[in-house]
C-alpha cells in the first residue's frame, strides 16, 4: 500500500550549500543568521592565519590551543559586532591580540615586559615577544600597538620618577650618573626606579586589551 500523499509526488530535498562558493561579506551575513556550517566556512578560511599568528607569540602548544580556542570562541560570539570599518583579517587579528594577552593575565605572566624583573622595551626588540616578531609579518603592527601601550602608562606616572625611569631604560644611563643628572641620592634613585617599575607592572596588567 502506498503512503497517503506521495502518489505522483517526488519529495524536495534541500541541496548543501556550497559555502566555499560564498563571498566573504555572504559568509558573515550567514553566520549571522545561524546557519548551519556557515561558521565552520569561515574558521576553515582564518584559522591558519590566526596560528601562525599565535606561534609568534605562544611559548608552547598548550598555550596555543588554549588561546586558539579562545580566539574561535570570540569570533563566534563577536561576528555580529564587525561593522566593516576595517578589513575582517585586520578585526580577527585584533580578537586574537586580545585573548592573547587576557590568556597572559589569566596565567599572571608579566613577560610581554619584564622579563626577571627587568623592563623590556617592545620597540626596541630587546623582549621575547619582540624578537619572536622580527620573523612575523605582524611584527611592526605588535611593536607599534605594544610601544603604544608603554608609553601611555610612562605618561602617568609622577614626572620625577618618569625622568628616572626613562634615563634608566630609554638612555641607559648608571644609577650613580642618573643622581649627579637629578641632583638625587643614589638610594633615592633607586627607590624611584623600584617605585615606577612597579606602577608600570601593576597599570598594564590592569589594561592588558587597551589596543589603540
Amino acid at each position: 500500500m502506498k503512503k497517503e500523499g506521495a502518489v505522483g509526488q517526488s519529495r524536495k530535498r534541500t541541496k548543501p550549500e556550497n559555502f566555499q562558493t560564498k563571498s566573504e561579506a555572504e559568509l558573515i551575513d550567514l553566520v549571522r543568521k545561524g546557519v548551519s556550517g556557515a561558521f565552520d566556512e569561515l574558521e576553515r578560511r582564518y584559522r591558519p592565519r590566526i596560528v601562525q599568528q599565535l606561534r609568534q607569540l605562544c611559548r608552547d602548544e598548550e598555550d596555543l590551543k588554549d588561546v586558539l580556542q579562545d580566539v574561535l570562541t570570540s569570533l563566534f560570539l563577536k561576528i555580529n559586532t564587525f561593522e566593516g570599518r576595517s578589513t575582517l583579517s585586520t578585526w580577527i587579528y585584533r580578537i586574537t591580540m586580545n585573548a592573547y594577552l587576557m590568556h597572559e593575565r589569566k596565567q599572571k605572566r608579566n613577560r610581554l615586559f619584564f622579563v626577571d624583573d627587568g623592563f623590556q622595551d617592545a620597540a626596541s626588540g630587546d623582549g621575547r615577544l619582540a624578537q619572536r616578531a622580527d620573523a612575523s609579518p605582524f611584527s611592526a603592527m605588535i611593536r607599534s600597538e605594544l610601544r603604544t601601550r608603554i608609553d601611555r602608562a610612562l605618561s602617568e606616572l609622577p614626572p620625577g620618577y618618569r625622568q628616572v625611569f626613562l634615563y634608566l631604560k630609554e638612555e641607559d644611563m648608571s644609577l650613580r650618573e642618573v643622581s649627579k643628572r637629578m641632583g638625587l641620592s643614589v638610594p633615592a634613585v633607586k627607590s624611584r626606579q623600584h617605585r615606577a617599575r612597579e606602577f608600570l607592572k601593576t597599570r598594564l596588567a590592569q589594561d592588558p586589551c587597551g589596543l589603540p
